[in-house]
């Protein structure tokens, strides 16, 4: 272990050297993990005090890319376009009543689609479901 020397009028003691607990500057973690965590950001604040221009130009090459994404993305406005399904069945039904109707009905209709579970039933009856 290590020593400690001490001069007391002219004395000489060696004692041993007690380990310094080291006190924790992130809270709610252990004193190891927070060595882990302040070694590490250490690192990086060093390497980019030393290599400072480095850092500006990779910083500025990463915010060219973005911006170069950016200028390529489209805002999807259209809600059949954002939540039906390309190739599904309610996109081929939308697109055969659009196909199959005039282009003067009123584009804020609503078009209902009803099937019925029974093997050739016609939903097409009124069936109150009365007894006679």
């Amino acid at each position: 272990p290590p020593v400690c020397v001490c001069i007391m009028a002219s004395q000489v003691q060696v004692q041993p050297a007690t380990p310094v607990r080291r006190m924790s500057s992130v809270e709610g973690l252990e004193t190891s993990e927070a060595g882990i965590f302040e070694s590490f950001f250490d690192a990086i604040g060093r390497f980019s005090a030393r290599h400072s221009a480095v850092v500006l130009l990779v910083g500025i090459c990463v915010y060219a890319v973005f911006a170069i994404g950016l200028m390529e993305a489209r805002t999807e406005t259209d809600v059949v376009d954002l939540w039906v399904k390309q190739g599904g069945t309610l996109d081929k039904e939308m697109q055969y009543i659009d196909d199959n109707t005039a282009d003067d009905i009123n584009s804020d209709s609503q078009v209902v689609i009803h099937m019925s579970n029974d093997e050739g039933a016609n939903t097409l009856t009124i069936d109150l479901g009365f007894a006679r």
